[in-house]
């Protein structure tokens, strides 16, 4: 059983998704069964200099959220995360109108 983050997150920013760490499980008939995602949330906790990446369990439409300290993950609830400083957000694309903007960019 996977235990609760009791740590105060200090802070938090959220960058561009990374394209790395993804685990996908699927099904025979090709349908998701089980994923393990990067997010673009960074959390650092109260006492600590370095940014942790928040990671997702993604089970069907269904994802939690966790940070891993010393190889255990710990699950975050998504309320605890503080909102970012506004000019630490640059997740234009984690949006579809952003990925759509991105397109568009790459396009021309």
């Amino acid at each position: 059983m996977t235990d609760y983050l009791k740590t105060k997150i200090a802070e938090s920013k959220q960058t561009e998704t990374p394209r790395y760490g993804e685990v996908r499980i699927v099904d025979g008939k090709g349908r998701l069964r089980v994923g393990r995602f990067s997010t673009s949330y960074l959390i650092r906790l109260e006492g600590e200099k370095r940014f942790r990446r928040v990671m997702c369990w993604q089970f069907s439409n269904v994802g939690t959220l966790f940070v891993r300290i010393k190889g255990t993950p710990y699950i975050v609830r998504e309320y605890d995360i503080p909102t970012p400083a506004p000019d630490t957000v640059a997740i234009e694309s984690d949006t579809w109108a952003g990925v759509l903007a991105q397109a568009d960019k790459l396009r021309t």
